[in-house]
């Protein structure tokens, strides 16, 4: 025989009534659904989905936006998401729309089809006038949305930069690049801050030109390395702000034969994996993948619990992880 709700009841130590509601998509106390989600799992309780879905308008699915899939970033928080959400009965659809606004919209339409309950989202490049006009809970990864309510989970961009660029500072140089993306997207005006920030506390003047703009990609890093060497008075230092603006910057300064360390020093963003690989191994920003999907994971379930208005914004620490590209001069 399988398992029926006076079993569940018993085992949370609360009324069949609080497990029907619990059932049937009723709001009860985050205690009591914690214990009725704990009694389904241990006793294996067979919940119908589908019916419950029909009967509460309520899919137990959360959509996943994001404009790349395949990312030292992406991957890693999706997986810790995806995960967490898992343990309380949720499935996910994740899509990715290859930055294209147009595919972002589309994509979007699809997962507002299947009734999804919340969204977690990677908003760069969309259009947010749309995600205004959602009326789910929304959490936003990366960036921090204006006119949308939304809860934000992001690291303390400006000032990991900040302590990326003293550091560098603190080794003698004066000559120092940023390869910064698209000027529009928050992450990157962010970092810029704190470079410019840290520049501008050690009486630095920037030159205009070891600023460089443009998608945050391989190719920007690429091409963004061939104009800082071609200059007159080419940077003694460069921070890429992102992994694919880093990945591009290395292979340019390996087809060019400099020496990282030597010839000039270099922070990056994000992949560990290449930078341990690489000789010397480099300095980079290091951000708390596991901590941001959780954390991420958390704000929504809550806001799905609560049916809160309040929006939060979350602030995590990034670490800059100090190796051997960055030389004294």
């Amino acid at each position: 025989m399988g398992v029926n709700i006076k079993q569940v009841a018993n085992r949370a130590n609360v009324s069949p009534a609080t497990v029907s509601k619990y059932l049937n998509g009723i709001k009860i106390s985050a205690k009591n659904y914690q214990s009725i989600e704990n009694a389904v799992k241990e006793l294996n309780f067979n919940i119908n989905e589908f019916a419950r879905g029909l009967r509460t308008n309520k899919s137990k699915t959360i959509g996943i936006l994001l404009p790349e899939l395949n990312s030292p970033f992406s991957m890693p928080v999706i997986s810790v998401i995806e995960n967490k959400l898992m343990e309380f009965g949720y499935s996910t659809i994740i899509c990715d729309f290859k930055s294209n606004p147009q595919l972002g919209k589309q994509k979007l339409d699809f997962m507002m089809n299947k009734k999804i309950d919340g969204l977690i989202v990677m908003p760069y490049y969309l259009d947010i006038k749309i995600l205004s006009e959602i009326k789910i809970p929304i959490v936003s990864i990366d960036a921090v949305i204006e006119n949308v309510d939304c809860d934000c989970v992001i690291i303390d961009n400006a000032k990991i930069s900040y302590e990326a660029t003293n550091y560098i500072i603190e080794h003698g140089h004066k000559k120092i690049a940023a390869i910064c993306g698209p000027e529009n997207i928050y992450t990157m005006q962010e970092r810029l801050k704190g470079y410019v920030n840290a520049c501008s506390d050690n009486k630095i003047t920037i030159n205009p030109e070891y600023i460089i703009y443009g998608n945050a990609d391989m190719r920007t890093g690429y091409e963004a390395i061939q104009k800082l060497l071609d200059m007159t008075e080419p940077p003694t230092a460069v921070f890429a702000v992102n992994d694919d603006l880093m990945e591009g910057a290395l292979t340019a300064l390996n087809d060019r034969v400099i020496k990282i360390g030597e010839d000039i020093s270099f922070v990056g963003f994000d992949n560990v994996i290449i930078a341990n690989i690489v000789n010397p191994k480099l300095s980079i920003v290091v951000q708390p993948l596991q901590k941001i999907g959780e954390t991420a994971a958390n704000l929504l379930l809550s806001k799905l619990r609560e049916k809160s208005d309040t929006t939060k914004i979350i602030k995590l620490k990034a670490e800059l992880l100090r190796q051997f590209s960055v030389c004294k001069i």
